[in-house]
């Protein structure tokens, strides 16, 4: 439908926006050509499956919380032998730690509170 990196047409958009849902500025990006400008979200953490999941919150490189990442309860329990509700989750940006961090690797690490 979109094709080398041009602008797509309004008929092209409102067909996005009727299949996605979602406003045609937020399917030109503007939340992030102007970062200024907060984007509106709900800042709702989805209902976990039954008590099969749990939501880790992710920080960027700024250790400010992006969103939340979904692991299965028993994994984080059994296997890190750590509490869901102290853990969080971070991206690794560049490669100075390597070869103990890979760049783009998501890391889980304890919470002090």
């Amino acid at each position: 439908m979109v094709a080398s990196k041009q602008i797509p047409g309004m008929g092209t958009l409102r067909r996005f926006r009727e299949t996605t849902g979602k406003p045609i500025g937020w399917l030109l990006g503007e939340d992030l050509l102007l970062p200024q400008q907060p984007t509106p979200t709900t800042d709702k953490t989805p209902e976990p499956a039954h008590g099969e999941f749990v939501f880790v919150p992710r920080f960027d490189a700024n250790a400010e919380q992006s969103f939340s990442m979904a692991f299965r309860k028993y994994w984080i329990e059994k296997y890190l032998n750590a509490d869901p509700a102290n853990l969080s989750a971070h991206r690794i940006e560049d490669d100075v730690m390597e070869p103990q961090f890979q760049r783009a690797e998501q890391r889980r690490a304890p919470v002090r509170r």
